[in-house]
């Protein structure tokens, strides 16, 4: 995988399992529509070339699907004062180039917004070197760096120091 690609993997809502409804009924197809569109608005941005949309796609409703983003430019984030997104781009810095932790970092601000208002799930991205990125609904986050460190804290209550 070329050094500037990130793979992107985004479960949708799975309420659907709560209230025991299969996961190709309504309320699934409804939620992997509800990703795809989320996917498609935040990935819609110059930052970014999908070079892989999976299943994301797909008529058929899908628990998870993996996208491979190329991140073409450091993009402008609003997200730098967020704790948890400047934490984890503090880890990130020390092992990726600055491309790949801005984009990181940017997607991690677009999809933590789409979690909250319930268009996704949990979400990871898996970059260059094989180190994930992951966030739960629970705002639970872990960072496995590929032959160093692994953290886990909560987003709202990160370490104080990478």
């Amino acid at each position: 995988m070329p050094g500037d690609r990130i793979i992107l993997n985004v479960y949708r809502d799975l309420y659907n399992r709560v209230i025991g409804e299969p996961d190709d009924g309504k309320l699934a197809q409804d939620a992997h529509e509800k990703r795809k569109r989320a996917l498609e608005d935040d990935l819609n941005d110059p930052s970014f070339a999908v070079r892989d949309w999976g299943d994301t796609k797909d008529s058929g409703p899908h628990e998870l699907v993996h996208v491979i983003v190329e991140v073409l430019a450091n993009p402008a984030t609003q997200a730098a004062a967020a704790s948890a997104i400047t934490f984890i781009g503090g880890v990130l810095s020390g092992v990726f180039s600055s491309l790949i932790v801005d984009g990181t970092k940017n997607l991690v601000r677009k999809l933590v917004g789409r979690m909250d208002r319930k268009e996704i799930q949990n979400f990871w991205i898996t970059l260059p070197d094989g180190s994930t990125v992951g966030i739960q609904s629970d705002r639970a986050v872990n960072i496995n760096i590929t032959g160093g460190k692994n953290w886990r804290f909560e987003f709202d209550k990160p370490p104080i120091t990478a």
